[in-house]
C-alpha cells in the first residue's frame, strides 16, 4: 500500500512538472508570437513583391513568344526584323537573366515561412515519445530563428559550433533550454546596451556542452545563488514569471546533465549547459 502511494505521488509529481513546462513554453510562445508574426510578413511581403516583378517579366516573355509563332508563316526578312526590335524594346537577355533569380528568390521567401511556421509548430507541441537523437546545433538554429525578433540590429551574435554535437533527449525541451537562455541573456544586454552574444557548442569524450555568453548587466553572487529557485526573477512582472531558469535546470537534469554560471557585474554572464553525449549521431536524422 505504501509502494502504491509513493508510486502514485511520483507519477502525479512527474505530471505536474510536465504541465508547468509546457506552461512556460506556451508562455515564452507568447511573448515572441507578435515578433514572429512579423517575422512571417516580412517574407510573404518579399514574395508578393517578387511575384508582381514575374508577372510583368512572363507578360513580355509571352508577348514575345506568341509575335515568333504567329509570325512564322509571314516574310523571315520583316519578322526578324521585328523580333530584334522585340528584343531591344523588352531586354531580353535581362529578363532571362533576371526571371529565374526572382524565382529563386520566391522559394526563398517561402521557405524561410516554412521554416519559421516549422518551428512553431515544433516547439508548441506537447513532448511525447520516446528520447531521440538531436543535432545540438540545428536545436540552436530553431531557437535563433524564434528569437531573431527580439534581437536588436546593434548586436552581435557569433556562432561557433563543434561538428558531430548530438544527444538524446526531447528536442522541444533542447529548444526550450536554449530559448530561454537567450532570452535572459537579451535581457541582459538590453539593460546595459550590450552589442556581443556568443552561442557555441563543444563535444567532448562523453558529453557535449552549449555555453550562451553575452557582455549585459552582469548578476551579484547572491542573484546567482537564487537562479533556479521558482519564481526568483530580476525582471519587471510583466517581463518574467520566474520560472525560466528554473524549467532550465529541470529539464538539463532530466537529461543528466548540470549548469554552470560564471558572471561578472557591468561585464556579463556565461552559461555552460553539459549534457550526456549521443553514442548514435544517425539517430538524428529519423
Amino acid at each position: 500500500m505504501i509502494h502504491e502511494t509513493a508510486t502514485s505521488n511520483d507519477r502525479a509529481l512527474r505530471e505536474a512538472h510536465e504541465k508547468l513546462i509546457q506552461a512556460e513554453k506556451l508562455t515564452s510562445l507568447g511573448r515572441l508570437i507578435a515578433g514572429v508574426a512579423h517575422e512571417v510578413n516580412n517574407p510573404l511581403n518579399f514574395v508578393q513583391g517578387n511575384l508582381d516583378l514575374l508577372n510583368n517579366n512572363l507578360k513580355q516573355l509571352i508577348t514575345f513568344v506568341d509575335t515568333v509563332v504567329s509570325g512564322q508563316g509571314g516574310r523571315s526578312e520583316e519578322l526578324a526584323e521585328t523580333i530584334e526590335r522585340m528584343k531591344q524594346e523588352m531586354d531580353l537577355d535581362y529578363l532571362m537573366e533576371d526571371t529565374p533569380q526572382i524565382i529563386a528568390s520566391i522559394r526563398n521567401g517561402v521557405r524561410r515561412t516554412i521554416n519559421i511556421v516549422e518551428d512553431l509548430r515544433m516547439f508548441s507541441r506537447k513532448d511525447e515519445g520516446k528520447p531521440c537523437a538531436i543535432d545540438l546545433n540545428e536545436a540552436v538554429e530553431t531557437a535563433l530563428r524564434l528569437i531573431l525578433p527580439k534581437l536588436s540590429k546593434r548586436w552581435s551574435i557569433k556562432k561557433d559550433f563543434a561538428d558531430q554535437c548530438y544527444l538524446a533527449g526531447q528536442k522541444q525541451q533542447i529548444v526550450q533550454i536554449i530559448l530561454n537562455l537567450l532570452s535572459n541573456a537579451i535581457d541582459a544586454m538590453d539593460q546595459n546596451a550590450g552589442d556581443s552574444l556568443l552561442v557555441s557548442t563543444r563535444t567532448r569524450d562523453k558529453t557535449v556542452e552549449l555555453v550562451v555568453e553575452d557582455n549585459g548587466i552582469g548578476m551579484t553572487s547572491e542573484q546567482q545563488a537564487k537562479l533556479f529557485e521558482p519564481f526568483y526573477t530580476t525582471k519587471p512582472a510583466e517581463s518574467g514569471t520566474g520560472l525560466g531558469l528554473y524549467i532550465v535546470d529541470k529539464i538539463v537534469k532530466r537529461h543528466m546533465g548540470s549548469i554552470e554560471v560564471s558572471s561578472v557585474i557591468h561585464k556579463g554572464t556565461r552559461f555552460k549547459v553539459i549534457m550526456p553525449r549521443c553514442a548514435s549521431p544517425d539517430l538524428a536524422k529519423e
